[in-house]
């Protein structure tokens, strides 16, 4: 059964100092002895503990339960308890309608019982206020003010009436002297503890009372308030008791007040230990929490990486076919630059028939020069989109060996998130293996599937499986885009050494006869042509462009 975490100031935890009061009553029983076999008879102890509200009412009971053994043995105890714990070793008890067993070892043995329904034979109800109003056990953490308290003890008709009879109720409260001023304690004492003081109330047996308690407060906070139930028996005969036997009893109860202040100092200890060890079980069960919600947050970034790894395929697809249109765009250019060429020859053998229409040569040859002009910007053009679409190569493959090495990050990190995995299966399979009396079993990548699989440990197996099946698939992934990177590389070295050669003339003139054209008119396309200057100077031209 899952406990409560303590009452007040937890939402202003870190914020604020807060209000922490918790109060427990101990309940102390000298019963007879338990059925021990094979052993001495064992002598027992038990102490109630009880979990009280912030405003009295109960919260949980349960019994720590103690032998003095003088041998190894059986114990049986009794109890109508919903679970039991073992508090000296990991031997296990066994609980069968109302029946605990356990083979006991040494000379102590402690265990805790949980009762579910239980009845106090007292009732408690705490009534705070602030400033004569009433306030709320959960708002009084870091407040300021006149504090009054109240705390009413009766009779539980539901309870059994002989412990309200023979108990007295000593009930403890501690306040800072830093923080608390003025304290007025009607029917207590106070007493200075360090730089506490310390509030002692005491109710006899079979009485019903009100503690009041009163102080000027500033930034409020307080220690548990701790209440102890106590055998005492009142029933005296005071015939034929001689002084002697008096001063006896007198110096018996005051032993006996020492004991009861000690055996309260180790309740006040022993409380303190219990909620520092439920806070503990909380905040284990919020980590837990927060690991469950970093698995999810882990699930999602994978699906996040999946989406973007398809979208980074459909740009390289993208990519692919825009280099092969540009691939077709150049050949279409070359054919172009080639069925030009054919007409510079064809004009060059029409100025050798024309020679006496010098007026339209020398049209002709304006026109063909601003064409071989805008052919030559063309070229340019050509060759600076070319070395504008290199960059965007080089700056893809640079971002795809960036994701490549951000892939092998990411599995080498994922690679010790598999390792420290596999350790937590392996502590937790462990810890169950040994509760059942068996041999813990070492668990590591090559032996997990042996080991994990299912029925016995399905989901654990089905966990460690699909993060190794994450793995090989990042490692996959890391591989491809870093195989991506040096493809794009060696197709941006490829494009620019065939740009660098359609825009060298040199290699165009050893490259000619690829594209089927006389000396005379190639050197031609492959210059910037000078205008004439008159009419007369065709002849000058033409001799320029057989050289």
């Amino acid at each position: 059964m899952k406990r409560k975490r303590s009452f007040l100031g937890e939402k202003e935890r870190g914020a604020q100092r807060a209000l922490a009061i918790c109060l427990t009553a101990a309940l102390l029983f000298s019963l007879v002895a338990p059925v021990q076999e094979s052993a001495a008879a064992a002598q027992k102890e038990e102490v109630v503990y009880v979990r009280l509200n912030n405003d009295g009412s109960l919260d949980e009971v349960y019994v720590v339960n103690s032998f003095l053994l003088d041998g190894d043995g059986k114990i049986v105890d009794y109890g109508n308890y919903a679970y039991v714990q073992n508090l000296t070793n990991r031997d296990t008890l066994q609980l069968n309608d109302g029946v605990v067993t356990v083979d006991a070892r040494g000379d102590r043995l402690y265990y805790e019982g949980f009762l579910p329904e239980a009845e106090l034979p007292w009732v408690f109800s705490i009534v705070y206020r602030l400033d004569g109003r009433a306030v709320p056990a959960e708002e009084l953490g870091g407040k300021s003010g006149r504090l009054d308290m109240e705390i009413s003890t009766r009779r539980n008709p539901a309870g059994n009436r002989a412990f309200f009879d023979a108990y007295c109720l000593q009930a403890a409260i501690s306040l800072d002297s830093d923080a608390c001023r003025n304290i007025r304690a009607e029917g207590g004492t106070i007493a200075a503890a360090g730089r506490y003081k310390q509030i002692n109330y005491v109710v006899l047996p079979g009485k019903e009372a009100v503690l009041k308690l009163s102080a000027d407060v500033e930034d409020f906070e307080m220690p548990a308030i701790t209440v102890a139930g106590v055998t005492m028996n009142m029933d005296l005969d005071f015939d034929d008791v001689d002084m002697a036997d008096i001063r006896e009893l007198i110096d018996g109860l005051t032993e006996l007040d020492d004991g009861v202040k000690e055996l309260l100092e180790g309740i006040f200890d022993m409380c303190d230990g219990v909620s520092e060890l439920f806070d503990g079980v909380v905040e284990f069960a919020d980590g837990i929490d927060e690991f469950n919600d970093g698995i999810e947050e882990l699930m999602d970034g994978v699906a996040e990486l999946a989406d973007g790894t398809t979208e980074l395929l459909d740009g390289v697809m993208e990519l692919e076919e825009g280099v092969a249109e540009m691939s077709e765009g150049v050949d279409e250019i070359a054919d172009g630059i080639n069925e030009l060429l054919d007409g510079v020859y064809e004009f060059d053998d029409g100025v050798a028939e024309l020679r006496d229409g010098a007026d339209e040569i020398y049209d002709g040859v304006e026109e063909l020069y601003d064409a071989t002009k805008q052919l030559n910007y063309g070229l340019w053009a050509i060759v600076y989109g070319a070395e504008s679409l290199s960059e965007g190569l080089l700056e893809y493959a640079k971002g795809a060996n960036a994701a490549a090495n951000g892939g092998v990050i990411l599995h080498g990190g994922f690679d010790l998130y598999f390792d420290g995995l596999i350790q937590l299966v392996s502590g937790m399979v462990n810890e169950q293996l040994t509760a059942g009396g068996l041999p813990p079993v070492p668990i590591t990548r090559e032996n997990y599937k042996t080991i994990l699989a299912p029925p016995y440990f399905e989901e654990l197996f089905n966990l460690l499986f699909g993060f190794e099946t994450l793995l090989a698939r990042l490692e996959e992934y890391t591989y491809g885009v870093s195989g991506l990177g040096g493809g794009t590389y060696r197709l941006r070295y490829r494009r620019a050494s065939a740009i660098s050669l359609l825009s060298d003339p040199k290699w165009l003139v050893a490259n000619r006869s690829r594209m089927a054209l006389p000396s005379s008119v190639w050197p031609m396309s492959c210059m910037v042509m000078a205008r004439p200057a008159a009419r007369v100077g065709l002849s000058g031209y033409r001799l320029a462009a057989r050289r």
